[in-house]
Formats: structure tokens, C-alpha cells, sequence
């Protein structure tokens, strides 16, 4: 019996230090991966900051094409308003001219 309980001992001893030898492996192996990541993590923050910059940049841009297609739009409405009140007024000369016509 005693014999037993020391063969489990030295058993669990053995598991323990294989455990740790392993854990310690796997450790030492994944930290060149953790150092690795850490420097992209850099690269990373910087790289957000410039997408926010640039988007910063086309919004302001859209905001100003947006405020010109405005004024676009309202000067080709003007514009359309302006024509119709020339062919109006054409339209009148023409039938002035008609009417003058008639008269001699």
C-alpha cells in the first residue's frame, strides 16, 4: 500500500513538471506572436488616425460640393425662370408687331 501511494506521488510530480515544461513552452513560443501584434497595434492606431483625418477631409469636401450643387440647382431654376419670362416676352413683341402690321 505504501508502495502505491508513493508510485502516485512520484506520478503526480512527473505530470506537474511535464505540465510546466509544457506551459513554459508555450509561453516562450507565443511571445515573439505577443511582440509581433503589440508593434502592429502601433501601426494600427496610426493608421485609424489618418482615416479619421481623411474622412474628416471628404466631409468637409461634401459639405462644400453640396452647398454648390445647391447654388447650381438654384441658378438653373432662375435661369429656366428667366427664359420662359423672355420667350413670354417675345411672344408679346411678336404679337405687338402682328397687331402693328394690321394696322397699315
Amino acid at each position: 500500500m505504501v508502495w502505491t501511494l508513493v508510485a502516485v506521488i512520484v506520478g503526480s510530480f512527473v505530470y506537474i513538471t511535464i505540465v510546466l515544461l509544457k506551459y513554459f513552452a508555450f509561453v516562450e513560443s507565443t511571445r515573439p506572436r505577443i511582440k509581433k501584434l503589440r508593434g502592429q497595434i502601433e501601426t494600427f492606431k496610426e493608421s485609424i488616425q489618418s482615416e479619421k483625418k481623411l474622412e474628416m477631409i471628404v466631409r468637409e469636401r461634401v459639405g462644400e460640393e453640396q452647398v454648390l450643387l445647391t447654388r447650381a440647382k438654384i441658378a438653373v431654376s432662375d435661369t429656366k425662370q428667366e427664359i420662359k419670362a423672355a420667350q413670354a416676352h417675345e411672344k408679346q413683341l411678336e404679337l405687338e408687331k402682328f397687331k402693328q402690321g394690321k394696322d397699315f
